[in-house]
């Protein structure tokens, strides 16, 4: 699998991107903002999900780093105010449409953390496993694993809140899926959020003066 991305990243011309595999990740990859894609050790992959995460990590998430990077300010590489919508938006839509065979349950996974977080307030670790249990009756390792992802900023499970950030997989995805392919090209080149999108063309207008970024940006 590092070999596989490695290769990707080459292709795709990202080369100050580097793979490492990891044990102390939840999720089978994930892009770190210093340049670096995480690989689960413990992970399994098919070939259908090297061609899906290929997609949603590489040409979603570290693209629009590139694309920020090439602009030629921090503020677009590490993305303005709220960013990470249409950040998990894009690298979901791809995931679902730019492969041939998308996995089958991206959809059930999207919908289940968005209700999921709505509990991340109200419940503790163990009731949260036993509030998902009656959407996932059958399968308490991966159950326990998404609680886990949910639950990864907390350092003591008896706090109660938890990381709201899987709960933007669903209202980002809804959004990008909303779009044409020109304007999913624009929030893929701009690392912007869907409060500042209204005024894109004020922020290209301001980039393309002040020399970062030519007419065909």
């Amino acid at each position: 699998m590092k070999k596989r991305i490695d290769q990707a990243l080459r292709d795709l011309g990202y080369d100050k991107w580097k793979v490492k595999v990891v044990d102390t990740i939840t999720p089978r990859m994930n892009v770190k903002d210093e340049y670096i894609v995480n690989v689960n050790k413990d992970a399994n992959f098919s070939e259908e999900d090297v061609k899906g995460l290929i997609q949603h990590e590489i040409k979603g998430h570290v693209g629009r780093r590139w694309y920020g990077d090439k602009i030629g300010l921090i503020l677009f590489r590490n993305g303005l105010m709220g960013k990470n919508i249409f950040d998990e938006g894009l690298a979901i839509y791809n995931s679902l449409h730019k492969v041939e065979t998308p996995k089958p349950n991206i959809l059930f996974n999207i919908c289940f953390y968005a209700i999921m977080c709505g509990q991340l307030e109200n419940l503790d670790f163990y009731s949260l496993f036993q509030f998902g249990k009656q959407y996932m009756p059958n399968s308490d390792k991966k159950l326990f694993l998404k609680i886990a992802r949910m639950k990864r900023v907390c350092h003591d499970t008896s706090v109660l809140i938890g990381d709201f950030y899987e709960a933007e997989y669903l209202s980002g995805y809804l959004k990008v899926s909303e779009m044409n392919d020109r304007e999913r090209d624009e929030i893929r080149k701009f690392n912007i959020g869907p409060s500042i999108y209204q005024q894109l063309d004020v922020i290209k207008s301001f980039l393309r003066v002040n020399g970062f970024i030519g007419p065909d940006f």
